[in-house]
């Protein structure tokens, strides 16, 4: 069995491609390949065209939760393949705002995305999409407090309320080694969703981990919502885990990342717009 995910879209680039403020995998996984959000515009889409990768090809994609920067790239799937569908929780299209600029900041998912709620499927729990590809949602609403850290809110009833994350999911994939996480924006908690893989697959280690940790605060990175000190029982939470290679960028931030790395060393690597990460058995 072979695993290759490739970075289509993140905040850094390697040459020839472009960056931009969002996240995008490509995933082959036993013959299939399918897509895991689709960054914040058309760019994952030109990055995957220099790649040699064919998005409309895609048999669906799945939206880790409702934020412009993972899912409105959508609009330029949905214009390329006629015919797929997204998997998503049933509360993605909800209004979701960030304060982290001072103001409530709309960060949902864009018009030209909601025009197409007829190619979603909405997924409540978990559920199993290929044999050993799986989506996970949290067990449970998230506590206020972390969302408040992160300024992450939902308008519901035309007042703000802290986000309960419940619009957020993780793609998970078997392979004869373990699991393989894909966390996006881990606004849960990084750490908390793979606790959760590790209940639904009990006994199976994690072989590797890919998303970003939301650790990086406001635009330009202003603010952590955590304290290095935090951060650095985070890395020794991972470290715990004997996860042998986790894979970070987009909301991570380069500050927490650097405190990361001092805890977990090479089990650390960045993602970036190009990065092919193969996972096979034999490796």
């Amino acid at each position: 069995m072979s695993v290759e995910i490739t970075v289509l879209a993140e905040n850094t680039a390697g040459e020839g491609l472009a960056a931009e403020h969002g996240l995008s995998f490509w995933i082959r996984y036993e013959g299939h390949s399918f897509l895991l959000d689709a960054g914040s515009t058309a760019v994952f889409a030109e990055n995957a065209d220099r790649l040699g990768i064919h998005v409309e090809e895609a048999e669906f994609a799945v939206l880790s939760h409702g934020h412009y920067d993972h899912g409105g790239g959508l609009a330029e799937w949905f214009r390329r393949n006629p015919a797929g569908k997204v998997y998503a929780r049933e509360e993605v299209f909800g209004q979701y705002y960030s304060l982290t600029s001072g103001s409530p900041r709309f960060i949902g998912l864009p018009d030209p995305v909601q025009a197409f709620r007829e190619r979603f499927c909405f997924l409540s729990g978990e559920m199993q999409i290929l044999p050993g590809v799986w989506v996970l949602g949290h067990e449970g609403p998230s506590d206020g407090e972390r969302a408040v850290k992160e300024k992450m809110y939902e308008k519901t009833g035309g007042t703000l309320q802290p986000d309960t994350f419940a619009h957020e999911q993780s793609l998970v994939l078997q392979t004869a080694k373990g699991l393989v996480i894909l966390s996006s924006c881990s606004h849960g908690g990084i750490d908390r969703a793979i606790r959760e893989a590790a209940r639904c697959f009990p006994g199976t280690p994690v072989r590797a981990v890919l998303g970003g940790f939301h650790l990086k605060g406001g635009p330009g990175g202003v603010g952590m919502p955590f304290s290095p000190q935090e951060i650095r029982q985070l890395g020794e939470t991972l470290r715990d885990m004997e996860i042998p290679e986790i894979y970070t960028g987009h909301c991570t931030g380069e500050e927490a990342f650097g405190i990361l790395k001092e805890v977990l060393g090479g089990r650390l690597h960045r993602l970036r717009a190009g990065r092919r990460i193969s996972l096979t058995d034999e490796s």
